[in-house]
């Protein structure tokens, strides 16, 4: 998602460059809305991390066993 933002920024930035008035308007807005939506889920996404970490152990690894012995 970050990565469309950027797309967006630069198509801004290009239709800014030639003039293109409304183009510009229109893909700067939706840079903007994608970055706010990028950022917000990544707050949410680090906070649960976070959370989930310490509230729900995960399972115990299992036994290690002890290496078969060779037959001579």
């Amino acid at each position: 998602m970050l990565r469309w933002t950027v797309v967006f920024l630069v198509i801004a930035l290009v239709a800014g460059v030639f003039a293109f008035w409304k183009l510009e308007g229109t893909a700067m807005w939706i840079a903007n809305v994608l970055f706010v939506v990028f950022l917000a889920l990544f707050v949410v996404t680090f906070i649960m991390g976070r959370k989930g970490k310490k509230s729900v152990p995960g399972p115990e690894p299992p036994a290690a066993k002890p290496p078969a012995a060779k037959a001579p």
